[in-house]
């Protein structure tokens, strides 16, 4: 300020004489880091720094005005004629300061205080902090300004407060609960949210040893562990289970942050989220997917699983135990192969593009029975397939060869039960005129070659000696025709008895029989066989019998040794139709407790691949209609499950076949080699 002013009131050159007086007191307001301002009586401003003008953008020719018009209020958000009455008003304060140290109120001390300005020149918010203290000049009282700018301090201050402010409407509104614990575990802060969570109001949570008072004596090592871990690496989580108020627990979720350094929290900040509802949920998931591993696992069913590719291929994924016992493989090598590379007998069929269309939800679950065959598996499986997720399918398959099987051996002794009565009744009927024929052929040949008085009058009548038609009757062999027609009538009438004692039910149990005689009979019903396509007659076939004459009698169902026995038989003289010489040898002898029947041929004999398989139903080498498959397989049944028996071949190609029966002398007997 200059020393010297035009037109200068009388204070303003009192002052100025003062300060010329003392320099050093003008330096010092000059080079004050603070508005300086000195104030006479009329509110006059005498003295003004540099830093005032700046800070309150005065212009120097305002320098002269009312310090209170100067900083009156300018608030465009504020009513003039409401001056003072809003709380947020506080322009005045100075003002007022200003008023009290001149009319001599305040003290000697002063007054401090702090106002916020609003400006006309610029949009900002003029905060600063002031003291008021009395100057004396000549006796005269002015008052002395000391402003300084808080402004930056002020907004600093605000954005801290709105920062806290939204933290803690952040706090208040999160779903999750908020805690902080120091260092040694102890909760210092806990928000609202713990009321609706445990049930606790925050305040009985505060001081409290979380830790070692509220968590599951089960979870509190995991718990301490994870928080040494925040402490230690800055940060961690872990689940829990938390006492409830009533008594109950709580699992919950918490993440911390180790902000033990951060002046603001100083404490280890940790978010904490109920999450009960899930962990039931999750416990409900594990116990069904623990019952649906646990009825998968244990079901007798094979069961496949197959997920969809990109390609929309079929990939087998998993396979419970039942499949490796019922295929008989092991389906950890199959998994992550197509279905097709895993079961190469689907190739060609449309069972892969059914389980295709049931995964994409085109058809719903489907049932069917199939057959299956490739180098390791072979049978008929019954499955049914049904959707199990996205693009996935699943298959449970059953092996129901042996009821199909079964079903079928039904069929077939219904159908032999069926010829069994036809051949009965043909026996029957053939029996009347063979009896007939027989009957007369043994009149003829009374009447033709006895001498009784019958024969010799009827000659004589005739005008002939009987000698003479005796003569004739033997010259032109009339005799030994007769004889003949009796024979084979005779040889046909056992025929039509063995028919008939074979086609019977039997209706009694196992009796004691003679194998030799069984063998013999058997034979003999054998000898009528034959076959014009193939060209083969039973009775060109040599038998060779070396019978074991002590062997003992042995308890079995006659009609089904015999059943077994004709079997094996038939298929001998066919494997042998168009074998020079065929021959099949029979023989018996006793083995301990056993009695042994074999019944060799020399015929082109059997493969060992097919040696392995004559004995299942339905396996023949036979053309399609030739053969059934079923002789072999009812025999071993015969003979194994109703006798406890065994039935065994042997056979190498072109050194013919030996079929082995071993059966118990005694019936009780069920031990086997």
């Amino acid at each position: 300020m200059a020393k010297h002013r035009n037109n200068s009131s009388p204070d303003e050159r009192k002052v100025d004489a003062l300060l010329d007086a003392k320099t050093s007191l003008r330096t010092v307001l000059e080079a004050s880091p603070m508005s300086m301002f000195v104030i006479g009586q009329d509110r006059t401003l005498l003295f003004i720094n540099s830093i005032a003008r700046d800070l309150f953008k005065f212009h120097p020719t305002e320098c002269t005005n009312c310090f209170c018009d100067l900083i009156a209020c300018r608030s465009r958000s504020l009513n003039q004629s409401e001056c003072g009455q809003s709380p947020e008003c506080l322009q005045c304060e100075l003002s007022n300061a200003i008023e009290t140290i001149l009319k001599g109120e305040g003290g000697a001390a002063g007054l401090r205080g702090e106002s916020r300005f609003y400006s006309d020149r610029d949009q900002d918010v003029l905060w600063v902090k002031f003291a008021v203290t009395p100057l004396y000049i000549d006796g005269m009282r002015y008052a002395l300004v000391s402003v300084e700018d808080i402004t930056e301090n002020k907004l600093t201050e605000e954005t801290i407060l709105a920062r806290e402010r939204r933290f803690s409407e952040i706090v208040r509104y999160s779903f999750d609960s908020i805690t902080i614990l120091d260092a040694e575990g102890i909760q210092i802060f806990v928000s609202d949210a713990v009321e609706r969570m445990l049930g606790y109001n925050p305040s009985e949570l505060i001081g409290i040893p979380v830790i070692k008072t509220m968590i599951h004596p089960d979870d509190q090592e995991r718990v301490m562990a994870t928080f040494t871990t925040i402490l230690k690496d800055g940060m961690g989580g872990t689940q829990y289970r938390h006492k409830h108020k009533n008594g109950s627990w709580v699992y919950l979720e918490a993440w911390g942050t180790n902000q033990l350094e951060n002046p603001d929290i100083r404490g280890v900040f940790v978010n904490v989220r109920d999450i009960t509802e899930r962990k039931l949920a999750e416990h409900a998931l594990s116990v069904s997917e623990e019952r649906f591993k646990s009825i998968v696992e244990s079901s007798p069913m094979g069961i496949h699983f197959y997920q969809l590719d990109e390609n929309d291929r079929l990939i087998l994924v998993a396979a419970n135990p039942a499949s490796d016992s019922l295929l008989n493989i092991e389906h950890s090598k199959l998994i992550g192969m197509f279905i097709e590379d895993a079961f190469p007998g689907l190739n060609g069929t449309n069972i892969p593009e059914m389980y295709r269309e049931v995964a994409l939800g085109k058809i719903c679950m489907q049932t069917f029975e199939t057959p299956y065959q490739d180098k390791n598996i072979s049978g008929v499986f019954e499955v049914y397939v049904f959707k199990t997720g996205h693009r996935a399918v699943a298959t449970l398959y059953l092996d129901i060869t042996g009821r199909k099987k079964m079903q079928d051996l039904i069929i077939q002794s219904e159908k032999m039960m069926s010829v069994g009565g036809l051949a009965a009744g043909m026996a029957h009927e053939i029996n009347n005129p063979l009896s007939g024929i027989v009957q007369n052929v043994q009149v003829l040949m009374s009447r033709l070659a006895a001498e009784i008085p019958g024969n010799l009058s009827a000659a004589a009548h005739a005008g002939c000696s009987f000698d003479s038609i005796k003569c004739y009757m033997e010259k032109r062999g009339i005799f030994s025709a007769l004889e003949s027609i009796q024979h084979a009538g005779e040889r046909a009438a056992h025929i039509v008895s063995s028919m008939l004692e074979f086609s019977r039910k039997s209706t009694s149990g196992h009796v004691p029989i003679s194998i030799n005689a069984l063998l013999d009979k058997t034979l003999e019903l054998c000898s009528t066989d034959y076959d014009l396509e193939k060209k083969y007659d039973f009775r060109h076939i040599r038998t060779v019998r070396d019978y074991d004459p002590v062997l003992p009698l042995v308890s079995c169902i006659e009609a089904q040794i015999q059943q077994v026995v004709m079997n094996i038989l038939t298929n001998a003289a066919q494997a042998m139709a168009g074998t020079p010489s065929p021959v099949i040898s029979l023989k018996t002898f006793a083995d301990g407790e056993w009695a042994c029947i074999e019944i060799e041929d020399n015929g082109s004999g059997i493969a060992e691949d097919v040696s392995r398989h004559v004995f299942e139903p339905f396996f023949t080498t036979k053309p399609v209609g030739k053969g059934t498959g079923l002789g072999l397989s009812v025999s071993y049944f015969i003979i194994v499950d109703n006798h406890n028996g065994t039935i065994n071949v042997e056979s190498m190609p072109d050194k013919g076949t030996k079929f082995i029966v071993r059966l118990p002398i005694s019936p009780n007997r069920t031990d086997k080699f």
